[in-house]
């Protein structure tokens, strides 16, 4: 029953980074053509665009935030494995476990601050002290929300390394966390 729910949650949360790591695509791109516009203006009705330099700053926050999950998923996020390889089966599950653990920690502090960071602006009704006046809430929201997913994410696949090591199913450990050999990035390519 457990492993239902632990497997469901994880698809779950695949499913989830995956479209908003589209979503986030989608907004990078639309991003790029108003800060193209934006160049254009200037250059040539030397006009501004007000408020491009923030909106870029919190779609890039926000979509950071948010794409975090997917890289972990995908185990993008760097880890040095110039070594790696080489240890033992043991020592290797260990350190990929102590990978998740610090991420864990990392993940639930941003998050905390993330909220901690929102809930201060709520209280101030902080606004931004830009032409747009942008309620800072609203930003922040998504961001914390996004930092919130991570550590949803990091959880989820902690919970489904521990999984595949009490049942000794340590290829799938790897699969799920450990480093990528060549091979594997060759394979994916």
């Amino acid at each position: 029953m457990r492993d239902n729910i632990i497997d469901n949650t994880y698809d779950l949360v695949v499913r989830i980074s995956k479209i908003s790591t589209i979503i986030g695509g989608i907004l990078i791109i639309f991003m790029v053509g108003f800060i193209g516009v934006e160049v254009i203006i200037r250059k040539f009705f030397s006009l501004s665009l007000s408020g491009v330099e923030e909106l870029s700053g919190y779609t890039l926050a926000i979509i950071s935030a948010w794409s975090f999950s997917y890289t972990f998923i995908k185990k993008g996020h760097i880890r040095i494995d110039l070594v790696y390889q080489k240890l033992s089966r043991p020592l290797r599950i260990f350190l990929d476990l102590l990978a998740i653990l610090m991420m864990i920690v990392f993940v639930y502090l941003m998050a905390y601050f993330s909220y901690k960071t929102l809930s201060m602006s709520i209280i101030r009704s902080s606004k931004a002290n830009t032409a747009l006046q942008t309620p800072l809430w609203i930003p922040q929201i998504l961001w914390f929300l996004g930092n919130a997913f991570f550590s949803i994410t990091a959880t989820v696949i902690l919970l489904k390394y521990i999984r595949c090591l009490l049942k000794k199913n340590f290829r799938a450990a790897t699969t799920l966390f450990g480093c990528t050999t060549i091979d594997e990035e060759l394979k994916e390519e």
